[in-house]
């Protein structure tokens, strides 16, 4: 799918940021990232990026889940995991991040995964369940969430839009942390 037809209208917004348009710039449906410029815009808060290699222990996650009307941001937490899930997942050797959270659903996609300084490490994926059968029946189903790794980021906009800057940013502080994160709503 090019570029110009991923959606034909993109609006960014929070419970700190009015519903603003913005324009896409490039995309890849491969890695399901993109990039977007919201004109005319401060925003209130900007998250520092981090590598994902520097997140260890707790992590936070924030999202719009679909069962959570209008532009409140959810805020959750995860178990950062150093083991990956079993291979025929059908996931490449990319540097995802992987993680533990039993409260990520549909909705978190695209929120940010903070690390246990308050840098985004990556950006929530999906997940993958894996069943343990005995005799048939099920013992346990164990919920192992993924995210592109901040490195992913980098490397696709290098590869993809290379006179975009990939800025680190400064974390906010703990209390402006949601005002950095904003929904984005895709009509096609």
């Amino acid at each position: 799918m090019s570029a110009k037809s991923w959606a034909k209208k993109i609006l960014v917004g929070s419970v700190y940021l009015n519903p603003t348009p913005a324009r896409l710039l490039v995309s890849d449906p491969v890695t399901d990232m993109a990039a977007i410029r919201i004109y005319n815009v401060k925003p209130p808060a900007i998250l520092s990026v981090f590598d994902e290699r520097s997140g260890r222990g707790d992590l936070d996650i924030v999202g719009y889940p679909g069962d959570v009307p209008g532009l409140v941001a959810t805020q959750t937490n995860g178990k950062i995991r150093a083991d990956r899930p079993p291979s025929g997942q059908g996931l490449d050797s990319r540097p995802y991040v992987w993680f533990d959270s039993p409260a990520v659903r549909p909705g978190f996609s695209g929120g940010p995964i903070i690390g246990p300084n308050g840098d985004a490490i990556g950006a929530v994926v999906g997940h993958v369940t894996t069943t343990r059968r005995s005799d048939s029946q099920v013992v346990s189903e164990t919920k192992r969430v993924f995210g592109a790794s901040t490195r992913m980021f980098e490397e696709f906009l290098r590869r993809e839009a290379p006179w975009v800057v990939f800025d680190a940013g400064r974390s906010p502080s703990a209390e402006n942390l949601k005002k950095a994160i904003v929904k984005i709503v895709c009509e096609r």
